[in-house]
């Protein structure tokens, strides 16, 4: 079994660390796109179709979207995105990662999107083991002057990663 940087994302929502959100379209894409691509039996789609129901939310979008014009299918995930109020979309899609940015939203591809949450988690690391000599406004100043470029830790759930395209990200 394959262990590469959509693993890795799965397993970061898995563990709660962060939040992944879909759709019923995504859901149904993601479906397709195993079949299609991946040669899935109807039997391991289920399953894995489960698999992501089971650590997603999955939420109805509240937008209709008419943003990418070469694949309509595409605006169902800036749809998805927008109505979760994402941070981030993590995509292999070309036609999404070639907005880099949608309503606020950073628009990336599994591997940039591990890199950014890995220099959050070091960057998180070394402010929780500073000297006690270091006061709390500057702690909490560097945590802020990184929030519009990093992942924001101080919600409930991660909402990072939120719109998923299945096998597709890489």
């Amino acid at each position: 079994m394959r262990r590469g940087n959509p693993f890795k994302l799965l397993e970061l929502a898995r563990s709660g660390r962060i939040s992944l959100t879909v759709s019923e379209s995504i859901l149904d894409e993601m479906d397709d796109v195993l079949r299609r691509k991946f040669g899935w039996d109807d039997e391991r789609v289920v399953a894995g179709r489960k698999r992501i129901t089971d650590m997603a939310r999955t939420v109805k979008p509240a937008v209709q979207l008419d943003v990418v014009k070469d694949d309509q299918d595409d605006n169902r995930i800036l749809e998805c995105a927008v109505s979760a109020g994402s941070d981030y979309t993590v995509t292999g899609d070309s036609h999404l990662l070639k907005l880099k940015r949608y309503a606020g939203i950073r628009i990336v591809n599994v591997a940039e999107f591990l890199a950014v949450f890995t220099q959050q988690t070091i960057l998180d690391a070394a402010i929780l083991t500073r000297t006690p000599r270091t006061s709390a406004s500057t702690i909490l100043g560097t945590k802020l002057r990184h929030l519009s470029s990093v992942v924001n830790r101080n919600r409930s759930a991660l909402p990072a990663a939120r719109a998923f395209t299945g096998p597709d990200a890489s």
